[in-house]
């Protein structure tokens, strides 16, 4: 391989975890209805072609793509809701399991469109890639705040600010250092349209034969019968043109009933008590935090 990237160092985590009851990433994070972007994250993530070979390559998502996203949520959850010892533990598994996602891109795939600042020649690819990690942490924290505002309310410019700046701290966990990339709120988003409306996006066809395994899992096969809610999710979630190189079509009574959800679901959904509406992993973490 041309590149190599370090195993990444964790600062130190406080014992009561690194955010708390008034963090933004404790409001939206804590989120169910938050989870309704995460077939389209995934898929969004996957459509980089080096994402995707890493994916095809270390990985069964082809036959456990249900697995995979529960893997990823518990990632997401113990760093942002976690105590100390949970945050250091799941930060050094992610560590030994990045360790061995690298590899050599097929010599017609490559990095070609990205923007310039993030662009890179590199026929190989690597988990700890800070341009990769940089993708997959805007996927993350740009559905979230999609999802957030369509079903709960508004969040102001200075929340928005917050949550990237929390989120970035978070995302060192994975691996991407803070000061990474584009900052700020209005960089970051650039950044993620221009990733959105550019060429390398879905250019390879691994991320559509990924696509289709999540889209239409076959295992377990119980899974199979919330195939058409996870495609209707991840196609009205993906923007073109990203959604049509993927092999998702957009029609309308998909649109329609995307409509209807939004304006149908945020009255109920407001009103669920804790138990349904926020995750487990933020219920536990209240109660165990320190009462000031």
């Amino acid at each position: 391989m041309s590149a190599e990237y370090r195993r990444p160092v964790f600062p130190d985590v406080p014992e009561e975890g690194l955010f708390g009851p008034d963090s933004m990433i404790w409001k939206i994070n804590r989120e169910n209805v938050v989870l309704l972007g995460g077939p389209a994250a995934a898929i969004l993530q996957i459509a980089h072609p080096s994402v995707a070979r890493g994916v095809i390559e270390h990985s069964q998502f082809q036959y456990d793509a249900l697995g995979r996203l529960r893997r990823t949520l518990d990632a997401i959850y113990a760093i942002a809701f976690g105590d100390g010892e949970e945050v250091n533990a799941m930060a050094a598994r992610i560590a030994r399991r990045h360790e061995k996602v690298r590899g050599e891109m097929p010599r017609e795939s490559g990095r070609a469109g990205a923007p310039e600042a993030h662009s890179s020649s590199r026929p190989s690819y690597s988990a700890f890639d800070p341009d990769l990690q940089l993708w997959v942490l805007a996927t993350l924290v740009f559905t979230a705040v999609d999802l957030y505002e369509r079903f709960v309310g508004p969040l102001a410019s200075e929340e928005k600010e917050r949550y990237l700046r929390e989120m970035r701290l978070w995302g060192v966990f994975f691996g991407l250092e803070r000061s990474y990339g584009p900052q700020g709120w209005a960089a970051y988003h650039d950044f993620y349209q221009a990733m959105l409306q550019g060429p390398l996006l879905g250019s390879d066809s691994t991320s559509a034969t990924i696509t289709e395994a999540l889209v239409h899992p076959t295992r377990p096969r119980w899974l199979a019968f919330g195939m058409p809610l996870m495609e209707f999710l991840a196609t009205e979630l993906i923007p073109s043109p990203v959604r049509e190189r993927l092999g998702l079509c957009s029609r309308g009574w998909t649109r329609t009933a995307w409509r209807m959800l939004g304006r149908g679901l945020p009255p109920i959904y407001r009103v669920l008590p804790a138990g349904l509406r926020f995750a487990a992993a933020y219920r536990r973490a209240v109660r165990r935090w320190p009462q000031k």
